[in-house]
């Protein structure tokens, strides 16, 4: 994989952070309708780890010139303060709304993080990301989709992808077509575990490579230690739903279980799908209006969550789906809060990381959502949410 790389002079302001992460309220990682997206991925290579990132605008009027990034990085979520970075990046790609680039640090033995602090010029709005860099869980390879670089976590199927190959290793694929569960509901009594996985196939990546099925792949070096990249490799809509097929699934979180079996025995016709929705609104109006925002929410969990599985299966993207963007998001080490101020309800979410997902996370399930979770889904079914 070839770079084109120029300086970019981003990386040489250190201004006074002076904040602690975990009393920070990251609500705007999860809203649809913030100014703009900031996404980080620290690939490392032997005592190296390049720290990728995307800062995406999504204003006409705040080009990415409009923002300085200043970079610091900390042992903890709770001090304070850190060290700048002070090293220069190297753009892999840049328009008026999309910056790509990475710069270098040097790896460590320990957990650390990488946080950016994103200053909008003109209005000196300040925004915070951060990413773990972990050295149990090491994200080791940056894909390339169709010759650009991409720090998501999805591709579409019949994508050329090809990965940073320094280390002149070949890089050993696995693929699995598991079809992963939906989360259980808030209330639940007991965790879903997902299955067991077992690669279908095996194969050999020296630098580029197609996707051809829809499913979970994993690439490793060497297959003896927790390190690699896993992404999904889904159909060309994704992460929103187009055919009616597809949208039964995640419909499975407001309907009952006889009208959950009448869509899927509609096997993607429309007239005997709409048949259902409009049994359950009772009004086309309201079915229109309740398929349209309730599939907005779930493309937004797709995009925010997905993982080793589609984002709406998660335990996160389920509670975006049905209470909407949280109020407040704050961090600790271990776990990820939620709070809904009108519901008066807070949720956690535990860290539970693996090879396909180091930053992975398990809600805290209590009955006593139940009542709640109930009230909402009623309201999903009679649009008035």
């Amino acid at each position: 994989m070839r770079f084109i790389l120029f300086s970019f002079g981003l990386l040489l302001s250190f201004p006074d952070y002076s904040q602690s992460l975990s009393s920070q309220n990251f609500n705007y990682w999860y809203d649809p309708t913030t100014e703009l997206e900031f996404n980080i991925m620290p690939v490392q290579s032997g005592k190296q780890v390049k720290v990728y990132y995307q800062l995406i605008s999504n204003r006409q009027e705040y080009p990415v010139d409009t923002y300085s990034i200043s970079w610091e990085n900390r042992p903890n979520l709770t001090g304070r303060s850190g060290q700048p970075v002070a090293s220069k990046d190297s753009v892999l790609s840049k328009s008026s709304n999309t910056l790509t680039a990475f710069f270098p640090v040097t790896a460590s033995t320990t957990i650390w993080y990488i946080v950016a602090k994103v200053t909008n010029q003109t209005t000196q709005g300040i925004f915070y990301f951060y990413k773990p860099v972990d050295p149990l869980w090491p994200v080791n390879k940056l894909i390339t989709v169709d010759g650009a670089s991409s720090l998501k976590r999805y591709f579409p199927s019949a994508s050329n992808l090809s990965i940073d190959n320094s280390s002149d290793k070949k890089a050993y694929g696995f693929f699995y077509k598991t079809i992963f569960p939906p989360a259980l509901p808030s209330f639940a009594d007991t965790e879903r575990t997902d299955p067991f996985l077992k690669s279908d196939s095996v194969f050999v990546v020296d630098q580029s490579f197609a996707t051809k099925s829809i499913g979970l792949y994993l690439l490793q070096e060497d297959t003896s230690l927790a390190q690699g990249v896993s992404f999904l490799v889904t159909d060309k809509s994704y992460p929103k739903f187009t055919r009616v097929a597809s949208l039964v699934d995640p419909l499975v979180y407001i309907t009952t279980n006889d009208e959950y079996k009448q869509l899927t025995a509609a096997k993607g016709d429309k007239a005997a799908f709409d048949k259902v929705i409009l049994e359950i609104t009772r009004d086309k109006e309201r079915a229109k209006d309740l398929m349209r925002s309730y599939f907005q929410r779930v493309e937004k969990a797709n995009k925010y969550f997905t993982e080793y599985k589609e984002g709406w299966k998660t335990d996160r993207g389920m509670i975006y789906i049905i209470y909407g963007k949280p109020d407040e998001v704050s961090r600790t080490t271990d776990n990820e809060i939620w709070y809904y101020r009108n519901q008066k309800t807070k949720f956690v979410f535990n860290k539970s990381g693996s090879v396909f997902c180091p930053e992975n996370y398990k809600l805290q399930r209590d009955k006593q959502y139940m009542q709640e979770w109930y009230s909402l889904v009623d309201m999903w079914r009679k649009s008035r949410f």
